[in-house]
C-alpha cells in the first residue's frame, strides 16, 4: 500500500530534525484528508490508479549536475537548483540582496514565522498531496526579499529530476513591504523512466509587494507525473501575476489557492497548456476574496491534439465584507484531434452584494470559415492552421513577463 510507503518514510524523519512538529502537523493533516479517489471531486479526472500502482525511490543524489544550459543568461548570477526535491546551496547563486536559507536554517531566524505559516495554511488544506509535502518534503528553501527592495534580476528556481524518484521540493516566498521579485521555475528531467513531483509554493506578500511568477513545465517524458501546489496570501495594495506553461506529461497538475486578505490587492493566475499524444494537464483555482476593493483575473488556454486530456476548475470566494470585488475567470479550450477529452468547470460563490464577477467556458475547434479565408490568400492548409493555433496562444504567451522566457517558450510550443 502506498500509504504504508509513506508511513514507513516518516517514521524515519530524524528526532532532531528542526522541521519534525511541523511534519508532524503535515501527516495528521495527510491522514485526515486521505489520499483521493475518483470519487474525489478536484482530483476526478486524474488516473490516480496508475500513480498508485507505482514505486518511486524516496531520495537520490547527483554528484555533479549538468544544469547550466538550462539557466537564462538573464539569471546566470541569481538562481536556485533543487535535485531530487532537495535544495543544493552549493550548486546556487543568490542575488544580492536577498536572503535564501534553507528552511532547517531559518527555523533558527525566522522559526515564529515560518510556524505561523505552516499551522495556518495546514489547517485550511484540502489537497492531501500537499500536506504530504508539508510532512515528507526533501530539503526546502526560504526566500525573503527585505522591505523596499527591487530584486535586480529574476530569481530562476531549477528543479533536477532523475528516473523512479519521488521528489517533493518545497519553496517558501516572502516578499516584504514594498519590494518587489520576478520568480521562474524550470523543470530538467534526465531519462525517460516514471518519476513524481509533488512540490509547494508558499508565497506570502507584505503590504505593497509585488510578485510576478513564471511557473515553465516542459520536457517531462510522457510517463512522468508532475503536482505543483500554489498557496499565496496578499495583504493591502499587493499584486501577484502568475502565468504557467506546460506541454504535459502522464499528469501534469497546477493547484492554486490565493487569499485576497488586504483591501486593494490584486491577483492574476494565467496559464497555457499545449498537449499530444497522450499527456495531461489539470489545473484546479480556489480564490478568495477576504477583503473589499480587491481585484482577481484567470485565464487558461488549452489545445489539445492526439488523446490528450485537460481538465480546469476554478472557483471565485466572494466572502460578506469583500465588497466592491472585482473578479473574473475564463477558461478556453482549442481542440485539434477527434480523441481528445477537455473538461471545464468555472464557477462563482458570491456572499457579497456590491461585486462585478463573471466566469465562462468555451471549446472550439479550427475554424473552417477562417481556414478557407487564409487558403484563399494562397496559404496551405497547414500553414494556416498553425496560424489559427499561434493566434489561439499568443495572446497568453505575451503575458510573460520576460522576453528571454516569452521567446523559449514560442519556440517549444509554436
Amino acid at each position: 500500500m502506498l500509504e504504508e510507503a509513506f508511513a514507513k518514510h516518516f517514521a524515519k524523519i530524524s528526532p532532531t530534525d528542526r522541521l519534525k512538529d511541523l511534519r508532524a502537523f503535515g501527516w495528521e493533516r495527510f491522514q485526515t484528508l486521505g489520499l483521493p479517489n475518483k470519487k474525489t471531486e478536484a482530483f476526478r479526472y486524474l488516473p490516480l490508479n496508475e500513480l498508485y500502482s507505482q514505486h518511486f525511490e524516496e531520495s537520490s543524489s547527483i554528484e555533479t549536475p549538468e544544469y547550466l544550459s538550462y539557466i537564462y543568461s538573464e539569471c546566470q548570477d541569481s538562481y536556485l537548483v533543487f535535485i531530487n526535491g532537495s535544495y543544493s546551496p552549493e550548486f546556487s547563486k543568490i542575488p544580492q540582496g536577498v536572503i535564501v536559507l534553507s528552511l532547517a536554517e531559518a527555523m533558527g531566524t525566522y522559526g515564529n514565522f515560518l510556524k505561523n505559516r505552516f499551522l495556518r495554511t495546514l489547517q485550511e488544506e484540502m489537497n492531501p498531496f500537499t500536506s504530504l509535502n508539508a510532512a515528507l518534503h526533501n530539503s526546502g528553501v526560504f526566500v525573503y526579499v527585505p522591505p523596499k527592495l527591487k530584486a535586480l534580476k529574476p530569481l530562476q528556481c531549477h528543479h533536477i529530476v532523475t528516473n523512479s524518484i519521488a521528489a517533493r521540493p518545497r519553496v517558501h516566498l516572502f516578499v516584504g513591504a514594498h519590494s518587489q521579485l520576478d520568480f521562474i521555475t524550470t523543470v530538467q528531467k534526465e531519462g525517460q523512466e516514471a518519476s513524481w513531483v509533488n512540490g509547494l509554493v508558499d508565497i506570502a506578500l507584505e503590504e505593497g509587494a509585488h510578485l510576478k511568477y513564471s511557473q515553465t513545465c516542459y520536457g517531462l517524458s510522457q510517463t512522468d507525473w508532475f503536482f505543483e501546489s500554489t498557496r499565496a496570501t496578499l495583504k493591502k495594495n499587493s499584486h501577484l501575476h502568475v502565468v504557467s506553461v506546460t506541454t504535459g506529461a502522464e499528469v501534469v497538475r497546477h493547484d492554486y489557492h490565493a487569499t485576497l486578505n488586504g483591501e486593494g490587492a490584486e491577483a492574476t493566475l494565467q496559464g497555457i497548456w499545449m498537449l499530444k499524444d497522450l499527456r495531461q494537464a489539470h489545473t484546479h483555482v480556489v480564490m478568495d476574496h477576504v477583503a473589499p476593493n480587491c481585484r482577481s483575473m484567470q485565464l487558461f488556454k488549452g489545445v489539445l491534439d492526439g488523446s490528450s486530456k485537460s481538465s480546469f476548475e476554478g472557483k471565485i470566494y466572494v466572502r460578506p465584507l469583500a465588497q466592491k470585488t472585482e473578479a473574473y475567470q475564463l477558461n478556453k479550450h482549442l481542440l485539434l484531434g477527434e480523441r481528445v477529452i477537455a473538461n471545464s468547470k468555472p464557477n462563482l460563490e458570491i456572499f457579497a452584494d456590491d461585486v462585478k464577477a463573471s466566469h465562462g467556458s468555451t471549446t472550439t475547434q479550427v475554424d473552417e470559415r477562417e481556414l478557407f479565408y487564409l487558403k484563399t490568400r494562397g496559404i496551405s492548409q497547414e500553414v494556416a492552421t498553425q496560424l489559427l493555433i499561434r493566434g489561439f496562444c499568443q495572446e497568453m504567451l505575451d503575458t510573460i513577463p520576460h522576453s528571454f522566457v516569452r521567446e523559449r517558450m514560442q519556440g517549444i510550443l509554436l
